[in-house]
This record gives structure tokens, C-alpha cells and sequence, in this order.
């Protein structure tokens, strides 16, 4: 039986016992066994760690183990540039100009307009780009601001998030992984021609740099770190009311990674999260060349629960070897769906109406939000034609 038999198999037994036994709330030591089930079926390395916000309630499997973060990182990094907001040391109204140098390949769109002409564009716009469709050169252009991976690892571990680490930028981590020449961080660029350059390198040479990276200690995380980030985000530890109302709303409008965290829940289930992606890039050479090596995929966010239940605060992290990112998506959906239905039939959840702490949610519709959404991973960026939203980002039209 394949791995994705095995998965498919073993959802189906999920989604079964939900509708059988739905009211019947498990022990934390069966949510545990079903989480190591999901692990072992399908040959996943899985950490998870959840805490119910309310009550401070939380169940870790592999909580303290080392996980790379991948895109997850751009919390931390939106979490330091708001800090300095806070502070009055920057605002979400600054400029900042980019350029094809500035470009990074991967998801996000603003590296197909990067390639015909420079940007002037919002802190605020760089931000919910980053959050929403995980846009590399937006997150790296933050990075920078915030004067690099060291602020950030600083921040992180003034909050007290020791096992958090931030030590390098996505376009150096994307060179570091492939064994690219760390001058091309420093040569004018596209992400086309960075991505043509790579391409050429042996993959004799990207897998041996590849298995270094797999044991690297740099730029991870654990999962008890990152859900208790977002348990502290949410409970206002972290920044003022306003950072922190923008911060969570932009993250509920992610676009990317719509089955994982969220991919079993019930239809139109709040979540406020961001996911990870990480694959070495083989040059087009087929997979049996690489099937020795992990893919890494991730999704941590907030959870809300129905009927006055409270939120859980969730990071999920998986690596497997698999060469199909569905395949870990569907892990990250069955360990959530897990997770979601312990804290919802839990009675010692329970959260009265007056003990609800909540906070003052923005519009959905932001009036400084791009308008008609963002770019869609790896989908030409069209919406930058539209003249408003030129107008919004003020690139000439």
C-alpha cells in the first residue's frame, strides 16, 4: 500500500469518527496516540504543539525538537518590524523603494513586476504581502528594515523564545540550500536569472548541501516556541492593540496553504495563520534523483472555536520525504482536525461570555488594503495592471 493510500485511509477513519463520535472528547494521551498514528502511517517527522488561549490549556507531540521554519518565519519578522512601530522608531506608511536586485524567487508576486521596473511601496503593503500570499522579496524587504536576521533572532529571544533562531534572509537561505556562490547575494539580479544560475549547479553538489541543511540549526524553530508566540500575540504580551489587531487580520486573510490547518475544519472556520514551504529545486531533474531527501511544510496560526469555545494557538511542523507537498498538507489537516475537535468537546475548555478576552477586531475590508486581493503562489501578477491598485502600491501608471 502506498503512502497515499495509507493517508487516504487513514482521513477517511478521522473524518468517520468525527461524525460517530464527535461528542465523545478524547484524553489527551488518545490525541496523542492518533497524532503518532498519523506520523508513523505516512512516514512523517511531525511536531505540534497547541494551546487553548483562553484557559491555557496545551498538548505538545515532539513540541522541542528543532523545526525548520521556512515561511513561518515571517511572524517574527512582522512581529520586529511592528515592535519598532510600537516604539516610534518606524511606521507602516514608510516607503521603500525595490528594485530587480531586491527580487526573490519563490512565492509571491512582486518579483514578476520587479522585473520590468522599481517600486515604491508601503511598510504596510510590504507586510500583507509577506502574511497573505508569503511573498519572498516582500518579506526580505522588511527584513532589511528591521536591520536584519540578527534583530529579529534578538527580539525573539528578549520575548524569551530561546530555540527560535533567525540568521538569515529567505534569498540567502534559498542560495545556502542549493550550495549557490554567496556572491550572488551581492550581484545584480532577477529572480530569473538567480533561479537559470542554480540551475546550473550539479545536483550532486545541491544534495550534499542539502543534507548539511537538514541537520542546520539555523533559522528554526520548535513548535512550542511558535504556538506560545501566538498564544502571547493574541493575549496583547507581545505589541500594542493596533499592531497586534493588524497583524492578526492580515494573517486571517492567507491565502496560501487552504488544506492545511485549515483543510478539515468546518467550512468557514476562522483561522489566522501563515504556512512554510521548503523543496530543494531539482532543475526539472525527476524525483527518484532526489527521493532521499526531506521536503519541509509547516502552518501555524490561531484557531477560533464555535459556540464561545475560546481560540487555540497551533504550530504545526512536518518533514517527510515524499515528493508531493499535498501529501504533507494532508498531514497538517489531519493533526489540526485532531487538535480542533480535543479542545472543542474538552468541558474544562469552557469559556463564560464575561471571561472572554477578545480584541477589537478591524473591518475586513481595510481601506489601505490592496484591492482585489493578492497574487496567488507561482500565478502571473495581473492585479498589479489594475490601475488602482497601481495607485494604491503609487507605481507609476
Amino acid at each position: 500500500m502506498t503512502m497515499n493510500q495509507k493517508l487516504l485511509l487513514f482521513v477517511v477513519g478521522l473524518l468517520f469518527s468525527i461524525c460517530t463520535f464527535a461528542a465523545a472528547p478524547d484524553s489527551v494521551a488518545s490525541v496523542l496516540r492518533k497524532i503518532d498514528s498519523i506520523a508513523k502511517s505516512t512516514r512523517s517527522n511531525v511536531s505540534v504543539t497547541a494551546i487553548h488561549i483562553e484557559n491555557h490549556k496545551k498538548i505538545s507531540y515532539n513540541g522541542s525538537t528543532p523545526c525548520f521554519m521556512a515561511s513561518t518565519v515571517k511572524i517574527p519578522i512582522a512581529i520586529t518590524f511592528l515592535d519598532k512601530v510600537d516604539r516610534n522608531q518606524g511606521s507602516l506608511e514608510d516607503i521603500m523603494r525595490l528594485s530587480a536586485k531586491d527580487s526573490v524567487p519563490g512565492s509571491g508576486g512582486l518579483y514578476y513586476l520587479l522585473r520590468k521596473k522599481e517600486l515604491d511601496i508601503s511598510l504596510r503593503h510590504l507586510i500583507k504581502h509577506m502574511l497573505v500570499t508569503s511573498d519572498n522579496s516582500a518579506s526580505d524587504a522588511v527584513l532589511r528594515k528591521v536591520n536584519g536576521p540578527q534583530a529579529v533572532l534578538e527580539k525573539m529571544h528578549a520575548l524569551g523564545f530561546e530555540h527560535t533562531f533567525v540568521n538569515r534572509s529567505i534569498l540567502e537561505t534559498f542560495v545556502d540550500t542549493h550550495d549557490g556562490d554567496h556572491a550572488l547575494l551581492y550581484q545584480p539580479h532577477t529572480s530569473d536569472s538567480l533561479e537559470k544560475t542554480l540551475n546550473r549547479i550539479p545536483l550532486s553538489r545541491k544534495t550534499e548541501a542539502w543534507k548539511r541543511f537538514e541537520n542546520d540549526i539555523r533559522d528554526t524553530t520548535t513548535s512550542d516556541d511558535m504556538a506560545l508566540l501566538l498564544d502571547k500575540l493574541y493575549e496583547g504580551e507581545i505589541l500594542s492593540r493596533s499592531s497586534t489587531n493588524f497583524l492578526i487580520n492580515t494573517m486571517e486573510q492567507c491565502k496560501t496553504g487552504r488544506r492545511r490547518l485549515k483543510g478539515l475544519l468546518p467550512p468557514r472556520t476562522e483561522v489566522a495563520h501563515k504556512t512554510g514551504t521548503w523543496s530543494i529545486f531539482s532543475g526539472g531533474l525527476k524525483y527518484p534523483v532526489t527521493k532521499q531527501l526531506y521536503r519541509f511544510a509547516s502552518d501555524v496560526g490561531i484557531i477560533t472555536l464555535p459556540n464561545n469555545k475560546g481560540h487555540v494557538a497551533i504550530a504545526v511542523y512536518v518533514k517527510s520525504r515524499s515528493a508531493s507537498g499535498m501529501d504533507r498538507s494532508r498531514v497538517i489537516a489531519a493533526v489540526s482536525r485532531v487538535m480542533y475537535d480535543y479542545f472543542l468537546h474538552d468541558k474544562t475548555v469552557v469559556v463564560q461570555k464575561a471571561q472572554k478576552k477578545s480584541l477589537v477586531k478591524l473591518p475586513k475590508k481595510d481601506p489601505n488594503e490592496v484591492s482585489n486581493g493578492m497574487c496567488q503562489l507561482g500565478e502571473p501578477c495581473d492585479l498589479f495592471n489594475n490601475s488602482d491598485l497601481n495607485k494604491t502600491l503609487g507605481i507609476p501608471g
